[in-house]
């Protein structure tokens, strides 16, 4: 830019102008991608089910965000100040905060624009932003730093991690070159450190990296000594200090039933190569949809070598074939790490028929030492859809199929042939000779299970009214448990009081607090209210205590599994069929909600297998009902829907955007004309000048802006080169005459302003000309 006052008011941006403006809005943009990361990455240690939502994406979409503003901003301030422009070009953000909100595929997108907009505003009225970016880089660089040696990758085989430090690492690249560089000498330029940091993300790493495991272990051995330090003193004086209070987490079904506080600490890692989501077709639509997937992980059982009797004894009476249980269940391995956790009780995911640690078999489901933070279980496990039609119509038929003898050479088989698990393995003979029909609970035991202590005779009307006209205990069991899914979830159960859910007088007072007194509650009430109506309906029933995990749809190398992912639900007890889970918590997704859609390759009697259209209709018609008001998670999104409706919104933006434009560009003339009217006689002389100039800049070839007035005058067109002379004659005389001289008269403002239009009319005349020849 060339500027000399007096003679040149006009603002040209010139080659390096351009280039510095440039250089500093992509070194902005790479601190704020890089601030983005870093805030995040904390921001999972706080709340770590931020994960399932705001990955990559969300900072991906944060940076084009900010870019998009930055570009309208730069827009505006050819027209406007440079305020105004800031102020300006972020309120499209409003525009798309509105729009994008029901994107289901992108849930990220409102957070995104939003915190962009409130980053661009930062970044231009922050006072000393050059400072702020340099010393704010090398801070960003430390904790981006102790973070990944603390917690390992945030986003594994992932480039936007790898982008993060290879720009914290130029920034202060650069910051170290202008704090240290001799005065004298010509730094690099900024250019240099973002073509080395596009190299650093794009090329390809060496197959034999070098090895810095020695490094990071030594920090990981820091780390982790300091966070054993604070989990002893955290645990001692939590056993020092009680509270009536509970906070989300792993209980093995204590004293709880009061307000519970979020928890989000991470209490176990989760490793699995198996895919984490499910597509299938929509029967209605045809199109292809995605679910997540769901894990159970149960506490104290261990290796269920009942569960996966009674599994294979119900298939096997039932004749399903290999084809027909590929479409519901699947062997399954998963390998967990105790994070903040401390427990006796092995944590191993429902239906678990193999748990090792450390190569070692785990045979019991507690030990009688707590596990500390690292404590690894391999296990295999069998994973089943209990929402499937297929699976449910086997479950509610159980009692129908022939009760016959199976030898424990034929259940093995069977086993080994439908899930490729030997049987023997897990269970001996001897064992499974002992088991009865009821899995090995005998009467005793299974008294335990139908014991109603406590319950009031409200309770036993209620269970009554529900389950007296149905003759399938499996339906008695979903009629229950869809009816509890009407009422609210709510952690803060205000004056509730606390029982145990260890004892059946707990369960009673949970159930009572849920269905008569309160009207909410969380995952133990639930819980507690479907197994006392099933025990009052004459169906075993008893609460389960451990995880429920929702896979996110994106793969990782490792998920995690908070505090508040905690959770307790009811089996139920089914002749023929064994325990089945149930949820009746209505924060959490049923097993129907939770299905895979899957179809067997090969059905055996089509025509029998599955339930009948309508069935879960037909079993509700009656059912009472509550008001209230829904909670859930929606998980199932068309793929292709979210694209579409992105389109759509980029079209919207883009439309807003120009009529923004033209809005300004309409209201700054307007202004424009306004105070030109009111201006003096020397202003507005001033004005047309300056608009003389950009008409002969605009119209003249590889002009260089000295400051003389006289390089316009001879560039002018030769007709009116002479008036032109005269009007510049008059702004030396004005500006040289000295503040209140009057130098300036309206005949000769009025001559300035008919020069200035004849001088546009000119060039306009001979634009047309040229449009016409060619």
């Amino acid at each position: 830019m060339t500027w000399i006052s007096g003679f040149s008011s006009e603002k040209t941006r010139s080659r390096e102008t351009i280039t510095a403006l440039l250089s500093t809005e992509l070194k902005i943009c790479m601190f704020i991608f890089s601030l983005t990361c870093v805030c995040l990455w904390g921001a999972y240690l706080a709340k770590g089910d931020l994960r399932e939502m705001y990955g990559s994406a969300f900072v991906l979409a944060v940076l084009i965000s900010f870019v998009f503003y930055g570009c309208l901003e730069h827009l505006f301030r050819t027209f406007t100040g440079g305020i105004i422009s800031a102020l300006v070009s972020v309120f499209p953000s409003v525009v798309l905060f509105f729009l994008v909100k029901d994107i289901e595929n992108f849930p990220y997108l409102q957070t995104a624009v939003m915190v962009a907009a409130l980053l661009r505003l930062f970044t231009d009225f922050v006072p000393f932003r050059e400072k702020v970016v340099l010393f704010g880089s090398f801070i960003l660089l430390a904790v981006a730093v102790s973070l990944r040696l603390s917690n390992g990758a945030f986003w594994p085989e992932d480039k936007a991690e790898t982008a993060a430090f290879a720009c914290l690492a130029m920034l202060v690249m650069s910051g170290l070159q202008y704090l240290i560089l001799e005065k004298g000498k010509e730094p690099f330029p900024y250019a240099f450190f973002v073509v080395m940091a596009v190299a650093v993300v794009l090329l390809p790493a060496r197959e034999e990296p070098i090895n810095w495991n020695p490094v990071i272990d030594a920090g990981k051995r820091f780390v982790q000594r300091a966070e054993d330090a604070y989990s002893d003193a955290f645990y001692f004086a939590s056993g020092l200090f009680k509270s009536d209070d509970f906070a989300t987490g792993y209980s093995n079904l204590g004293l709880t039933g009061a307000s519970t506080s979020e928890n989000n600490n991470t209490e176990l890692f989760l490793r699995t190569k198996s895919q984490t989501y499910v597509l299938f077709k929509d029967k209605e639509n045809g199109k292809l949809m995605k679910r997540r997937r769901s894990v159970y992980l149960v506490g104290g059982r261990g290796v269920d070598k009942e569960r996966i009797v009674d599994l294979l004894t119900l298939l096997y009476r039932a004749g399903a074939t290999k084809e027909l249980t590929d479409a519901f269940s699947q062997k399954t391995t998963l390998e967990l790490e105790y994070g903040y956790l401390r427990t006796g009780d092995e944590i191993a995911p429902m239906g678990c028929v193999e748990l090792t640690s450390s190569g070692k078999p785990v045979l019991q489901g507690s030990s009688d030492s707590p596990h500390k933070k690292g404590y690894t279980l391999d296990a295999t496990y069998i994973d089943i859809d209990y929402g499937s039609p297929y699976f449910v119509d086997v479950v509610r038929n159980a009692d129908s199929y022939p009760v016959e003898e199976i030898s424990y050479k034929e259940l093995c088989d069977y086993g080994k042939k439908i899930y490729t698990i030997n049987l023997d393995y897990i269970i001996t003979e001897e064992e499974y000779a002992a088991m009865t029909g009821t899995a090995g609970n005998d009467a005793e035991t299974m008294a335990l299970y139908i014991d109603t202590t406590g319950c009031s005779p409200q309770l036993s009307d209620l269970a009554h009214k529900l389950t007296d006209d149905l003759d399938n205990e499996y339906d008695k069991c979903r009629i229950i448990e869809e009816y509890l899914r009407q009422f609210p979830y709510n952690l803060n159960m205000g004056d509730a009081g606390v029982s145990d859910m260890s004892k059946t007088e707990g369960m009673s007072e949970l159930a009572e607090v849920l269905l008569f007194q309160k009207g909410e509650g969380y995952c133990v009430h639930y819980a507690s209210a479907m197994t006392m109506l099933l025990r009052l309906s004459g169906i075993p029933a008893r609460c389960d205590a451990g995880y429920s995990y929702l896979y996110p749809f994106e793969e990782q190398e490792e998920y995690r599994v908070e505090a508040s992912r905690a959770h307790t639900w009811p089996e139920a007890y089914i002749e023929g069929a064994g325990w089945i889970p149930f949820e009746p918590t209505g924060a959490y997704l049923s097993a129907a909600d939770r299905t895979w859609n899957r179809e067997p390759k090969q059905a055996q009697s089509v025509e029998d297998v599955g339930l009948a259209e309508g069935y879960l209709e037909g079993l509700m018609q009656n059912m009472p009902e509550i008001q209230t008001e829904g909670v859930g998670e929606v998980t199932v999104e068309p793929v292709e829907k979210g694209i579409f409706r992105l389109i759509t919104i980029v079209v919207a933006v883009i439309l807003s955007v120009l009529f923004l434009f033209l809005v300004l560009l309409i209201g700054t003339m307007l202004v424009r004309e306004a105070l030109y009217k009111r201006a003096t006689f020397e202003e507005k002389l001033r004005t047309d000048v300056e608009l003389i100039k950009k008409d002969i800049r605009k119209h003249s070839d590889s002009f260089f802006d000295r400051g003389l007035l006289s390089d316009y005058e001879k560039r002018a067109p030769e007709v009116l080169r002479q008036q032109i002379g005269e009007i510049f004659g008059l702004y030396y005389r004005a500006e040289y005459a000295g503040p209140g001289s009057n130098a300036i008269s309206e005949v000769d403002s009025r001559k300035a302003l008919e020069i200035r239009k004849k001088l546009h009319e000119s060039y306009k005349k001979d634009t047309n000309k040229k449009r016409r020849g060619s």
